[in-house]
């Protein structure tokens, strides 16, 4: 956790949980947060904070934290700027962006583990999952939620949480292309973890949208056009399907599509193998576990696109 060292050690830091993810706020994760200093005035250049999704604008309606990051420049937004609102609107850059390594949700934590020490209240738990806005927190409970978010290394991959934080800034702006420039032997087994990760899996509430299978190590995140035949599509949300390592495999080879109800289509090519068949009959004409929000469902010309080219 060196990259927050000096910060922690420096007794004028203030720390605080930020919600991010709706549209009127016209944040930009990990690059510029706003708010109005006549409801909120607390937060300083030097703060720390831990970025948390809100329930209602999640991929599944859950509350996480999943980020951090420091407060750098804080200015006043000018009346005539296309992001002001009102009178008192602040934005705030933000440096040292770190996307945590797994994202953090409210039942991976126990209440006493995250206990506000700035409230004698006993549901100070609720301050941290049932709120809203910007929360001012301890020092340890920054330290505490860093420290789950940052997982079994403890440390970052600078390289590789630039490319996560870059990925993240770059679909919520509806760019979802990988150039084959980008795309190159290095850095495409990193998109691919990237997309299934931190994109389909979440959407997904980790669970195969098919088989209801949740064991994390045998989930993928199956692209419905081919990663190799759109180049704009590669990170887009809605091309990606969270599936079972055999009903990925199946998907993959047609013996199972998707129809634009969402409903399960077993091929008649499955029957070939017997022992298949049985295992995936069971499925067909069933609807497909969706993602919450419609926006992050698979789009129904990429399912066409699939059907088209397996069968």
């Amino acid at each position: 956790m060196t990259i927050f060292n000096s910060e922690l050690q420096n007794p004028n830091t203030k720390y605080f949980i930020l919600d991010t993810g709706r549209i009127e706020h016209r944040d930009i994760d990990f690059e510029m947060y706003s708010w109005n200093k006549h409801r909120y005035n607390l937060m300083n250049p030097g703060d720390l904070f831990i970025y948390r999704k809100p329930q209602k604008v999640s991929e599944n309606g859950k509350f996480y934290f999943f980020g951090a990051g420091k407060i750098e420049q804080i200015s006043e937004v000018a009346p005539e700027a296309l992001n002001f609102k009102q009178p008192g609107d602040l934005e705030a850059s933000i440096s040292k962006p770190i996307l945590f390594d797994q994202f953090l949700y409210q039942d991976q934590i126990h209440p006493t583990e995250l206990k506000d020490t700035r409230k004698e209240k006993d549901d100070s738990w609720n301050h941290f999952f049932n709120n809203y806005g910007m929360n001012q927190i301890d020092s340890d409970v920054f330290s505490f939620l860093l420290s789950k978010g940052l997982g079994k290394q403890q440390q970052v991959d600078t390289e590789t949480n630039e490319l996560r934080v870059a990925v993240h800034k770059q679909v919520l702006q509806r760019n979802h292309e990988v150039s084959n420039s980008e795309a190159t032997v290095k850095t495409r087994g990193k998109y691919q973890r990237i997309f299934r990760e931190d994109i389909v899996l979440p959407n997904y509430d980790y669970e195969c949208a098919i088989t209801g299978i949740k064991t994390l190590s045998l989930l993928r995140a199956a692209h419905i056009v081919r990663w190799a035949d759109n180049k704009k599509e590669r990170l887009n949300p809605q091309n990606g399907i969270c599936l079972s390592v055999l009903a990925d495999a199946c998907f993959e080879k047609g013996f199972i599509t998707i129809d634009s109800n969402y409903k399960v289509q077993v091929s008649e090519k499955a029957k070939k193998d017997p022992a298949l068949f049985e295992e995936i009959a069971r499925y067909d004409g069933l609807k497909i576990n969706l993602p919450k929000l419609k926006e992050n469902r698979p789009a129904k010309r990429f399912l066409l696109e699939h059907q088209n080219r397996v069968s």
